[in-house]
């Protein structure tokens, strides 16, 4: 900062634009004044690779676990990229900059926010854990104190930030109500289509106009694809009472009519004796749900995982299990799957 003050002057640095390339063709020339030019475009260009990248695959992940259309997974023959989720990165980079009226402070300044939003998820999460944390495992062990701190300076911060500029909060307000409204639609589709039905079958002339005559059963047809696709749950006990709660969890979070109760089979204590009799109660107690009882040969350990999930093309993160005892020798992040506390 001293060698920009010694060299360039006071009004120029104020004005802020163009400060490096100014300095460099102060000290040393025009020639490397464009080499630091080109270096920064180069930089910049790394960083829209990386947030394309990035965006493509946190799309891949949503659609895996279908928070999103299955259509952004969609690729090119040739060269495989997945052209949905690119094109769609770049309208929604887009629609924030034409939004902003093209003013690269403003979206900085939202950027500012939107990151304290997610640093504050970890001590949020962390403090849910404390609460409800059931048999996970504790390791490490983050103090109490400590958490609240880090989640204290993030409110302050972003109160500070949102006094600086309050038209920001604007903004920002703006975004999250569209993105909380866009997944929240994603996560009630049949919900949605449900209330799209009744209001469909409440005028008559709906089914008569040649026109919307084939809604109703698009609709129906789109509801039961929804419903059918499956998700897997892990069990280790034929316990009752916690196969009841596993499923009536996934009913209450999870658009799904079918759900697969896996067993990996151990070699030693081979099949719980109660389990094949308690799926076909369970089945009958959710007339609205297939249960279905899946029996694997196998440790349950992340490669059989990984193959089941190929198996029956579900991915991991809708495979939902309870928390693992303490002398489990594996990872929870290393199988991929859901944890549900119980």
């Amino acid at each position: 900062m001293t060698l920009v003050l010694a060299t360039v002057p006071l009004e120029t640095i104020l004005e802020g634009d163009n400060i490096l390339s100014l300095l460099a063709e102060k000290t040393i020339g025009r020639g490397f004044r464009i080499y630091v030019a080109v270096n920064a475009i180069i930089v910049l260009c790394g960083g829209v690779l990386t947030g394309i990248l990035s965006a493509c695959e946190l799309l891949e992940q949503l659609t895996l676990d279908r928070l999103v259309p299955i259509s952004f997974s969609r690729v090119m023959p040739v060269l495989n990229a997945p052209y949905v989720s690119v094109l769609s990165f770049v309208a929604f980079v887009g629609i924030i900059y034409a939004s902003t009226g093209a003013q690269l402070s403003i979206v900085s300044e939202m950027f500012s926010l939107v990151w304290l939003v997610v640093m504050s998820l970890f001590p949020l999460a962390l403090l849910l854990l404390k609460l409800n944390r059931g048999r996970l495992p504790r390791t490490p062990n983050t103090p109490f104190c400590v958490v609240l701190f880090a989640l204290v300076l993030v409110v302050v911060v972003f109160t500070g930030n949102v006094i600086i500029d309050p038209t920001i909060s604007g903004y920002f307000a703006a975004y999250l109500i569209a993105t909380v409204a866009f997944f929240s639609t994603m996560q009630n589709k049949t919900r949605i289509l449900k209330w799209f039905y009744g209001v469909y079958d409440q005028f008559p002339l709906l089914h008569r106009w040649s026109l919307t005559r084939t809604w109703g059963a698009k609709i129906v047809n789109l509801t039961k694809l929804l419903k059918l696709q499956p998700v897997c749950i892990l069990v280790k006990t034929d316990e009752i009472n916690r196969l009841f709660h596993m499923i009536l969890y996934v009913r209450d979070n999870e658009e799904t009519a079918c759900v697969k109760i896996v067993h990996f089979v151990d070699e030693e204590l081979g099949v719980p004796s109660e389990l094949e009799v308690n799926a076909r109660i369970l089945d009958e107690a959710f007339p609205e749900i297939t249960i279905d009882l899946v029996l694997v040969a196998g440790a349950f350990n992340p490669v059989n995982v990984a193959a089941l999930a190929h198996r029956l093309s579900i991915p991991p993160s809708l495979m939902f299990m309870s928390c693992p005892g303490p002398s489990y020798q594996y990872n929870v992040a290393d199988l991929g799957t859901r944890t549900i506390t119980l």
